[in-house]
């Protein structure tokens, strides 16, 4: 079953739970042939690797990784969207997950001004590869569905959505409280002729296939049973096949893959998305972290990183800081060389030319120092392996993407 997620985020009350629920638990299902039902909620952080986000709440002392999740099943689609209940749950969850999701819905509150909030979600969201976009302006009942209030609202968003190279599907005028255009047409907005929410969700493909990119298998963990190790772990991209021939990095080591288990079912191949128990010829030298892949595609192996920061902290971080790196299983330790530039992304204008700090919710290019190598990959070659979160004094200060 093809599998479509949809992450929908705005502020605090732009009312973007009750449009989600709305869709869901409206008496006419999304597919006419099926039964409706109403939606559970679940306030969960259920995003495997589940170690990697224990490990990220160690890092900040705290457990409040909880996001909204509901989905809907269709005669072959199962459509899953994720609410973020704030700005910091969506650097996670845009960190962590192990592909982005498809298409974002990005939900403005028509009831009051505009905030740089809505710039930072955007922002976020484009530069951790979501690039196609519906624009809701909700609560437009408060404004008597005023055509002029949802033009100035949605184009300046729109515009800057497009100035980040964006797709805009739509932007649509809604009331999630009444249910003006998430399944049927408004007779309010006469003076809007797009399709209503759901419609467009109903006609939203898949933005990737993981499957078809340069293998990469995360390695989790090692477990014995009846006196035979297999090794636990995620494959990200790409695929593998009984008789695969891995190369895993940092150590260059070699095996062959004897069998591949899936849920307790052996199979004759995994791809990417599916976690995996991996019997191999040899078990020596690996250890959680590594990463699999074929030798004539490797991944980057290095202790430099160029990379594009989105800082999310009140304090500033300046040149020759000590931070630690944390991307999929990997952790290490290093310090920011460099600062190129830091750009404010409100306005995509550059701050200052050189700066040597970064201050809150500021975008930086910057070069990190590594202690020991780490395994990655360009973010433009593999999102999966090529975005990470900085740390600093056992907190989560940055979301950041490999260049």
């Amino acid at each position: 079953m093809e599998k479509i997620h949809i992450v929908v985020v705005g502020d605090k009350h732009c009312g973007k739970h009750t449009i989600v629920k709305k869709i869901l638990s409206e008496n006419e299902p999304l597919n006419p042939n099926s039964p409706a039902k109403s939606p559970k909620a679940k306030k969960t952080y259920n995003l495997k690797p589940a170690n990697l986000t224990k490990n990220i709440a160690k890092k900040e002392n705290h457990n409040d990784l909880s996001i909204t999740t509901l989905s809907l099943h269709t005669a072959d689609r199962k459509f899953i969207f994720i609410i973020p209940s704030g700005y910091q749950q969506l650097l996670k969850y845009t960190i962590t997950t192990p592909t982005a999701p498809d298409v974002a819905i990005l939900v403005i509150d028509a009831s009051k001004p505009l905030n740089s909030e809505i710039y930072h979600y955007a922002y976020l969201l484009v530069m951790f590869g979501i690039k196609k976009f519906i624009v809701t302006v909700n609560k437009m009942d408060l404004k008597k569905f005023d055509r002029i209030i949802f033009w100035e609202f949605s184009g300046e968003v729109i515009d800057l959505l497009k100035k980040q190279g964006a797709e805009i599907i739509d932007a649509i005028p809604i009331s999630a409280l009444k249910g003006d255009n998430l399944k049927k047409p408004s007779t309010k907005t006469t003076w809007h002729s797009s399709p209503t929410l759901v419609e467009q969700i109903k006609n939203l493909d898949k933005t990737q296939n993981p499957a078809r990119l340069p293998l990469r298998f995360l390695v989790k963990c090692r477990y014995i049973e009846k006196n035979k190790t297999k090794i636990l772990g995620l494959i990200t991209t790409g695929k593998i096949f009984q008789g695969h021939k891995l190369t895993f990095a940092p150590t260059h080591h070699s095996t062959k893959v004897i069998s591949i288990e899936v849920e307790n079912q052996h199979l004759h191949s995994a791809q990417a998305g599916q976690y995996v128990g991996l019997y191999l010829e040899n078990t020596n030298h690996l250890y959680k972290g590594q990463v699999g892949f074929n030798v004539c595609q490797p991944p980057l192996i290095t202790d430099s990183l160029n990379a594009r920061l989105l800082w999310n902290n009140n304090e500033t971080i300046n040149t020759s800081d000590k931070v630690e790196v944390l991307c999929a299983y990997n952790v290490r330790r290093g310090k920011i060389k460099y600062i190129s530039k830091v750009t404010d992304p409100t306005s995509s204008k550059q701050i200052k030319p050189n700066n040597r700090k970064i201050s809150k919710l500021k975008i930086a290019d910057v070069k990190i120092q590594l202690k020991t190598p780490i395994c990655a990959d360009p973010f433009d070659h593999i999102p999966q392996l090529g975005k990470f979160v900085l740390i600093k004094n056992n907190q989560i200060k940055a979301g950041g993407i490999i260049k």
